[in-house]
């Protein structure tokens, strides 16, 4: 019997088993699976799995960065399946791994590992001079603080360049079914100035006319702000900034490729020490000495979509150049031209 009994004993221990002192077994969980999460902030981290354990006194949470050893970070309790990692480092790296435990020890093996990043941090500068920012949440509210929010006629949500459900906008191109956001810009630069956004295009050099994406202000020739891509008027194969009748025009020719079927990063900035600049991607592909500073603004208009009309008031297209035919995105306005590394980091994010 001494001998049965050793063997008995010894897979106890093989097989992650412990008995009490009135003979009941108790094995180890079984270890849970599907480890997911996701970074919510510059400085926290959620975390979720699959509880495949039915007898778990908990589940501990391991953590480590780069090449370290793993190590505790938290705890839960059973058939508790997911954690907060709080009090993180911006910027950073984690990986973690999950294993389920009771009196009997440790779940034989682990969970899956699963490696993430804790958001940036949002520079300081970001909100220098920001006068307008349309994230396009689930609207076409400004979320600078400024109030300057837009009203939508015909658009529709639609999903973001990081496939985002409701994220952006998508306007039809339509000159019979008018589809634009609107709204006063009042508030908006007249002189130096950003304007950046993002774009997906669907028929950019299909047909004779140019597209319109965004316009605001006006009074006569020379006193608005559009920004089209296209415009048969001006040849074609062009982005374009000018104030209505080609006065305060620069342009810059991208060649052959059409713009359409991704998102694009276009960002224009003037001021009067390094004239009107445009960025494709981050990338500087444009710089012209003109100095854009005669757009008038009081009481006037912003159009989202399309151009907005000579005298400022109102939703325009005409044959040379359409309303838009796409999504737009993350659209800000500041009242400074920012500088190139500050448009770079705005084309990574």
């Amino acid at each position: 019997m001494k001998h049965v009994f050793l063997l008995f004993s010894i897979s106890l221990v093989i097989f992650g088993c412990s008995t009490n002192n009135n003979g009941t077994v108790t094995v180890v969980p079984l270890a849970p699976t599907n480890l997911m999460g996701s970074a919510t902030s510059t400085t926290q981290i959620n975390l979720s799995w699959t509880d495949n354990a039915t007898n778990e006194d908990g589940y501990k949470i391991e953590r480590k960065t780069g090449t370290g050893n793993y190590a505790v970070v938290g705890s839960t309790a059973s058939n508790m399946t997911t954690f907060s990692d709080l009090g993180l480092t911006p910027s950073t790296s984690y990986t973690y791994r999950v294993y389920a435990y009771n009196s009997a020890g440790n779940s034989l093996q682990y969970s899956n590992e699963l490696t993430l990043s804790t958001q940036d941090s949002i520079p300081s500068w970001l909100t220098n001079g920001l006068v307008g920012y349309w994230p396009f949440n689930g609207n076409a509210n400004d979320e600078s603080g400024n109030g300057n929010n837009g009203t939508v006629n015909g658009a529709t949500l639609a999903s973001d360049r990081f496939g985002n459900s409701n994220k952006a906008y998508n306007f039809t191109g339509s000159t019979t079914t008018p589809s634009y956001i609107e709204g006063d810009c009042t508030s908006f630069p007249t002189g130096s100035r950003t304007v950046s956004l993002w774009f997906y295009a669907n028929d950019i050099g299909v047909g004779t006319a140019g597209r319109a994406l965004f316009g605001y202000g006006g009074q006569t020739c020379g006193q608005s702000w559009l920004e089209n891509i296209d415009n048969y008027g001006n040849g074609g194969n062009n982005y374009e900034v000018q104030g209505h009748c080609q006065n305060q025009q620069v342009l810059y020719n991208y060649g052959s490729n059409h713009p359409n079927g991704s998102w694009i990063h276009w960002v224009i900035t003037t001021d009067n020490l390094n004239g009107t600049n445009f960025y494709i991607n981050g990338v500087n592909v444009k710089n012209d000495l003109t100095f854009i500073n005669q757009t008038y603004v009081a009481g006037k208009r912003f159009i989202f979509g399309a151009y907005v009309s000579q005298d400022g008031n109102n939703y325009l297209w005409y044959g040379n150049c359409y309303p838009y035919n796409g999504k737009l995105d993350d659209i800000r306005i500041y009242n400074r031209a920012l500088s190139a590394s500050e448009v770079s980091y705005l084309a990574s994010h």
